[in-house]
């Protein structure tokens, strides 16, 4: 296992000493990190090592590991980041001050180990009949021990007796029996483009009752394409390439948004702009400032409150055409450039509207049949907004026209009774903060054996709650380290075929399980 898990080492990015090079910044392992280094993390990252901050842009961390709180932390130069949070907005570079056990999270969980170990049944099945045993086995003894002197016994023979007992009670070959086939699953797992990161997890997949799913990148392709532009009355296209084309290129020239908009459309000349307010999945929008505007992207539901009457009615129009057809919509607006970070003036105008289509994967439906064939409850629970949320459920046949879409402010302060309840009568959860996802996670093991597949820095904590966590490889980095199967290939499509085979190995455990318990009996009498 631990050589499988080579394939998924992580790396940063650390300054290279070569102050030639075209880009001084090279790939190293984690465990390559040595004190002084620099290196630079981005949204999705998990941080390292602690460190002091050098440079930073917009830069917020989770320190949620670390302090049980969920919230957003702002952090600027001079600053020290943790080892174990995790970027959720903006960029930085820092400063390493301590690596290994010398980090704060090492010295907090230093009598820890270094994975929470999820016991699953046939594990806890196998402590509790040991358990048993052994109570029968100390009652055996008294009760040989008691007779041998009674009838003035040799000694040698009640010893040789206790050992041939004890050899025939407890079931050292059952234990090493399911030792053997969890390590011949993760090696048939990997066969299957798929990697076990604790050799238990293979039966959890057999286990799972309850399936909660993220939408985007786990039932959709991960690739962006664009798919519309809209603009407001009063803007003309160009004006609209050009302010959502400052703030791509400002904010994330590479990532997924800009990559699918500059495909069909021209990059527009550079200008000085500075980030205003970092993009992050609780607040859902992100601004930069030029010299002469304050340019907002970001959800529309989200950024509606700032516009007047008649473009917040154009707005929602539009808006619902395009998410009722299942697309990804960002809403563009203007304001006045100011200096204040992280708030927005009160009042912005609308530019228009950018869609992305993001298809769903060709092997979703049949996945997601296999499990339902397995009477499976599967729940939808996305950050995105409901009516692409309800469209994509529809196109899966997971919902009909009538389904309600349960939001974040509906199940915000439920207690987790409630939650379970919700969970239980609703499909569709839309909107959903990090924390919330995690939430609902927690929730629904109060119904049963629960799995939690994504690939977001935002699915992070859910699926660390989750009896079982399943994680894309293109994962952010954090995502990746906390689940428990990481799918090689980022198809959805590769879990029936571990479920499949961890049922023939429950089958094989129950069967040698009645052998040893047969022989138990029979030694017994």
């Amino acid at each position: 296992l631990d050589k499988l898990k080579a394939l998924t080492v992580r790396t940063v990015k650390v300054k290279s000493d070569n102050d030639q090079a075209e880009d001084n910044f090279i790939e190293l392992a984690v465990e390559q990190l040595r004190v002084g280094q620099v290196f630079k993390v981005a949204l999705g990252d998990q941080i390292p090592a602690d460190a002091l901050i050098c440079q930073s842009e917009g830069f917020e961390v989770n320190e949620a590991f670390l302090t049980g709180e969920s919230d957003s932390l702002s952090k600027t130069i001079g600053q020290t980041i943790y080892a174990g949070s995790f970027v959720v907005a903006g960029h930085a570079e820092a400063q390493i001050t301590a690596v290994d056990g010398q980090t704060r999270i090492s010295q907090m969980t230093s009598a820890v180990k270094r994975y929470s170990w999820h016991s699953t049944p046939i594990q806890k099945a196998l402590t509790g009949l040991i358990t048993v045993l052994t109570y029968v086995l100390l009652v055996v003894v008294f009760v040989m021990t008691i007779r041998q002197q009674v009838i003035e016994g040799n000694q040698v023979d009640l010893i040789k007796q206790i050992a041939a007992i004890t050899a025939t009670i407890l079931p050292e070959g059952l234990v090493l029996a399911a030792t053997v086939l969890f390590a011949y699953g993760a090696v048939q797992m990997y066969r299957r483009r798929v990697i076990i990161q604790h050799i238990n997890s293979i039966e959890s997949l057999a286990r799972i009752q309850w399936l909660l799913v993220d939408k985007t990148g786990t039932l959709t392709e991960n690739k962006l394409k664009l798919d519309s532009i809209l603009t407001a009355p009063g803007f003309k296209k160009s004006a609209l390439n050009n302010y959502f084309g400052h703030y791509l290129q400002t904010s994330d020239a590479t990532g997924e948004l800009a990559s699918a908009y500059f495909a069909t459309n021209r990059r527009p000349s550079k200008i000085s702009a500075s980030m205003a307010i970092s993009f992050s999945s609780e607040r859902r929008y992100g601004a930069i400032n030029t010299s002469q505007n304050l340019i907002v992207v970001g959800a529309p539901d989200k950024l509606s409150k700032f516009l007047n009457l008649s473009q917040k009615k154009w707005l929602q129009v539009n808006n619902d055409y395009l998410a009722a057809a299942g697309k990804r919509v960002v809403a563009v607006l203007i304001g006045r450039s100011n200096n204040r970070k992280n708030q927005l003036p009160k009042s912005l105008k609308l530019v228009g509207l950018v869609s992305y289509a993001q298809p769903i994967k060709p092997t979703t439906q049949k996945t997601l049949d296999y499990f339902r064939n397995r009477s499976v409850d599967i729940r939808i629970v996305s950050g995105d907004q409901p009516r692409t949320v309800k469209a994509i459920g529809q196109d899966l046949g997971l919902v009909d026209e009538d389904e309600i879409v349960i939001t974040g402010k509906q199940i915000s302060g439920l207690s987790r009774r409630e939650l379970a309840n919700m969970v239980k009568q609703h499909k569709l959860f839309a909107r959903i903060s990090p924390q919330q996802k995690a939430e609902l996670v927690q929730a629904t093991k109060r119904l049963g054996y629960v799995g939690m597949i994504g690939d977001g820095a935002n699915d992070a904590l859910a699926i660390k709650r989750a009896d079982i966590g399943i994680s894309m490889f293109k994962a952010a980095d954090i995502t990746r380290a906390v689940a428990d199967i990481v799918l090689l290939d980022d198809e959805f499509k590769d879990v029936p075929k571990g479920v499949a085979l961890a049922d023939m190995i429950i089958t094989n455990l129950e069967l040698i399980g009645c052998l040893f318990l047969n022989k138990v009996i029979v030694g017994l009498t």
